[in-house]
């Protein structure tokens, strides 16, 4: 009498096999994503925070305009202008009440602009010098806020000319004249 075989021998060898090469891929890609969640996590969203940096091309500086004598009829003053980081602002209601009273800007309008997602929101463009002072006595975090800075035209000789001399927009673009 022949030996009675096992039909299921094989084949649950093999399901075995399978299974135990799943269960070591499973295990080797949940090795993985820990890996790369917590172990270099913090690292990867530094590296990722920096790919988002956006480059600003800077203008030039614009030159002086000069009546024939040589006096200035219009001149390049350079300004700051005070920029926000939303993103980074953990209470937006106090950073806008601490401006607000540096600037002489309402406290709501300020809030708006600080309170969102975003990861750059201009607070005020182009502030005189006092105001620039008491903002940086406040003692605000850099990466709240920080100051740019740009370039404002300035008239000594204040409408001499200014048909001709024109003026330029916030963006620093002539919008009419030379």
């Amino acid at each position: 009498m022949p030996l009675a075989t096992n039909p299921r021998g094989p084949q649950a060898r093999r399901i075995l096999v399978v299974m135990t090469g799943l269960v070591l891929l499973y295990v080797l890609v949940a090795f993985r994503l820990f890996s790369v969640m917590v172990l270099s996590g913090p690292e990867l969203a530094k590296k990722a925070e920096r790919q988002h940096q956006k480059v600003v091309l800077l203008e030039p500086r614009r030159g002086s305009i000069l009546d024939r004598a040589g006096r200035e009829l219009a001149v390049s003053v350079e300004v700051e202008s005070l920029y926000g980081v939303p993103s980074e602002i953990e209470n937006p209601h106090r950073v806008a009440s601490l401006l607000s009273r540096a600037l002489g800007v309402p406290s709501a309008q300020l809030e708006r602009r600080l309170d969102s997602s975003r990861h750059f929101a201009w607070i005020e463009r182009k502030l005189d010098p006092e105001r620039v002072e008491r903002v940086k006595g406040l003692g605000l975090l850099q990466r709240e806020v920080g100051f740019l800075t740009e370039s404002r035209r300035f008239y000594p000789k204040r409408r001499l000319a200014s048909h001709v001399l024109g003026f330029q927009g916030l963006d620093g673009q002539g919008l009419e004249g030379i």
